[in-house]
């Protein structure tokens, strides 16, 4: 049942894309043969782009789990994933990306993320460049929407996106089929200064999908500053958090040495969390970053969660 579901929630994104909120502009198919990004701009598809650039990490991340990795000419800084995309120029960060960097690579197509400058997209698309542009995905459906999105619009004529058989959406599916838990989950660094995740965000869209409650509620905020007094209040079931880690760390040992910090806090170990070693921890770039890889971080969460709260699976058939 839960996979024929997924499957109409997705239909449904794919002829609605989500507008900048500060912006109000409508998104979605606005003529026939078109789309609109999340700047308001109608962008064909099926251009069949030779010379991609991509602005952000999760970007890069999407372009190449569809197959058009091979048509990458250009990167940000902080793609590093996969790690051949490591042999491409970069253009600089998301603050400081270089207009003329990205001109030089005589792209067809410029691929661009929440948080890259508005004001460089319109600048290369005075220049006659084709940028397509998103918002920060709101859910876990929504990043594999944005994903096949990439492929329509970048890809020839023949790449049409076949929504019944979307490998990110199967996955899913067979992942969070079942969830009743009901656990609560406090996601964050425990430190003095905090930011949580509140509803609207992917990450409280990935703790729902595994059966959990984010003790974050008001969603006024996307990514709220919360206090450790809160945190310690509302006494969580699970800590998510996410760490940086290097090819020769492995989180299992730094989500230990996390455990033993925090229970030797006077304030921290206060949580029934902590006390149980309720604490999940899970690389950075999979976590955070909106792209095909949070469908690893998902699978990691359900993995560290305690038997009785783990989501029952099943294979979602033809």
């Amino acid at each position: 049942m839960i996979g024929r579901w997924l499957m109409i929630v997705l239909l449904g994104l794919a002829l609605a894309l989500p507008a900048y909120a500060d912006e109000g502009i409508p998104t979605g198919l606005e003529t026939p043969g078109t789309f609109a990004d999340d700047t308001g701009t109608e962008i064909p598809p099926f251009q069949d782009a030779q010379r991609i650039v991509s602005l952000a990490p999760n970007v890069t991340e999407m372009v190449c789990y569809v197959a058009l990795g091979n048509r990458l000419v250009g990167r940000s800084d902080y793609c590093d994933y996969p790690p051949e995309v490591l042999q491409l120029p970069s253009v600089g960060g998301f603050v400081d990306t270089s207009l003329e960097a990205i001109v030089a690579l005589d792209p067809d197509l410029v691929i661009a993320y929440q948080g890259n400058s508005r004001e460089l997209v319109e600048q290369l698309r005075s220049l006659d460049i084709n940028v397509l542009a998103f918002a920060e995905a709101e859910n876990l459906f929504e990043i594999g929407m944005q994903a096949e999105l990439i492929k329509l619009i970048a890809g020839p004529l023949d790449s049409s996106p076949d929504l019944g058989h979307l490998a990110f959406v199967r996955r899913l599916a067979a992942m969070v089929c079942a969830a009743t838990s009901g656990f609560t989950v406090f996601y964050g660094y425990p430190g003095e200064l905090m930011y949580s995740c509140a509803p609207g965000s992917f990450i409280d869209s990935l703790i729902q999908l595994a059966g959990g409650e984010n003790i974050v509620t008001d969603d006024s905020v996307r990514w709220p500053q919360v206090s450790a007094e809160f945190v310690v209040a509302a006494n969580p079931d699970y800590i998510l958090t996410g760490t940086s880690c290097t090819e020769d760390q492995d989180p299992a040992v730094l989500r230990a040495a996390l455990i033993d910090q925090l229970r030797a806090d006077e304030f921290w170990s206060q949580l029934d969390a902590v006390q149980a070693g309720r604490v999940i921890v899970i690389d950075s770039d999979i976590l955070t970053r909106p792209g095909p890889r949070i469908l690893d971080a998902l699978e990691q969460f359900i993995a560290q969660l305690e038997p009785e709260h783990r989501p029952s699976t099943q294979e979602v058939t033809e």
